[in-house]
């Protein structure tokens, strides 16, 4: 059973509340699985992006306005 990593305090504070296309709170945090990658699409172009821990998740940058996020660690 994969587990789900939450990351609100690394990535949805990171990028900002205006940044994310659905509207999210930064309070409501990203769910990532663990080992699997979830695909944030952004409604502005980022201009940077950190990770306070890597060990629990990695980013890459798609395009301007998509990342993907991989779960890593807890």
């Amino acid at each position: 059973m994969a587990r789900s990593v939450p990351l609100f305090r690394v990535a949805a504070v990171a990028f900002g509340v205006a940044l994310f296309g659905h509207g999210a709170a930064a309070s409501e945090g990203i769910q990532v699985v663990l080992n699997q990658a979830k695909i944030v699409k952004l409604t502005k172009e980022a201009q940077t992006i950190v990770i306070g821990n890597p060990e629990i998740v990695d980013a890459t940058v798609q395009d301007p306005r998509t990342i993907v996020l991989t779960g890593k660690g807890f």
